[in-house]
């Protein structure tokens, strides 16, 4: 099986590239030339038999295919990341074992890591799957980065991130149920809701209108599945619009309406009380907090230069 795979380099670029949303800034990442990235992407596109970039005047387009592809990339290098943190010695004191949700990893942690890195360097970072807080039940887990509303018990929990939230469909999905006009007539969908019913009946709140939990609805723990179920074109998904703007310039995706402010729910980022006054875990807190503070640099910028 594993002898089908491409080769690394045609993985690495590809995954930078779709990331970042430009082969000069993906580039400027590996430390090679922009044409060499460029190279690395076709050599996988001819092996795959499967277009990844639509290539127009000075910038890339990723293809629904390449988002497919990106997000499993990500998910693969960060397993393989963490477990060469595990077998390398380090410090006890030193190293934080993070639990985090694979979309926020993929779409905001992972193109900022290395800004921590820089300023930490004697700091270790295991970074593990936690789609909620149940992972916390994980006794080696160090804190979590978890979508929520904060009320945890015997935890310490600081807002990160209050996004805007947008139902979002596929075409797929319209093509074969049509598009809702209204918040009413959205309840007649599948709609898929992450962790339990409260962000759709925030929105329809929001949106002045009764929430009705019907049998056709889908829970699941994890919003990379719940966007998945959208791609596929199996339902219509609440989606953090600061994470899908790549999805959104190349269709794979559509706004329904018009997006608003998360009212409760936001990213937090939570410790046990008990692990209070960990020098590493403040010094991660702290940066987390600056990055959140600052202007957002995750954005899939498409352009080629």
């Amino acid at each position: 099986m594993f002898n089908k795979l491409p080769p690394l380099l045609s993985l690495r670029a590809f995954e930078s590239a779709a990331r970042l949303g430009s082969f000069k800034r993906a580039a400027e990442e590996l430390a090679v030339t922009p044409a060499a990235v460029g190279a690395q992407v076709k050599a996988l596109e001819q092996r795959l038999g499967v277009l990844l970039f639509e290539r127009q005047h000075r910038k890339i387009v990723a293809t629904p295919a390449a988002f497919h592809l990106q997000q499993a990339c990500n998910q693969a290098f960060t397993i393989v990341s963490g477990a060469i943190e595990t077998i390398i010695p380090q410090s006890a004191e030193r190293t934080l074992t993070i639990g985090v949700g694979s979309l926020f990893a993929s779409r905001w942690l992972s193109p900022r890591l290395s800004h921590f890195w820089l300023a930490h360097p004697d700091i270790a970072l295991r970074l593990t799957h936690t789609p909620d807080m149940a992972g916390f039940e994980n006794d080696e887990l160090d804190a979590v980065i978890a979508w929520g509303y904060g009320d945890w018990k015997s935890y310490d929990s600081v807002e990160l991130i209050r996004p805007h939230l947008v139902p979002v469909a596929s075409p797929r999905y319209l093509d074969l149920h049509g598009r809702p006009q209204n918040a009413q007539t959205l309840q007649q969908h599948v709609l898929v809701h992450e962790i339990d019913h409260r962000m759709w009946q925030q929105w329809f709140s929001v949106n002045r209108t009764e929430f009705v939990n019907r049998n056709t609805s889908t829970t699941v723990r994890d919003s990379v599945i719940a966007l998945q179920l959208a791609l596929d074109g199996q339902a219509i998904a609440l989606a953090v619009e600061e994470f899908l703007e790549g999805e959104f310039s190349s269709g794979a995706l559509e706004k329904l309406f018009e997006s608003s402010s998360s009212k409760d729910a936001a990213y937090y980022f939570s410790t046990p009380t008990a692990k209070a006054g960990s020098e590493p875990l403040q010094s991660f807190s702290d940066w987390l907090l600056k990055e959140t503070s600052a202007p957002a640099t995750n954005r899939l910028r498409i352009d080629s230069d």
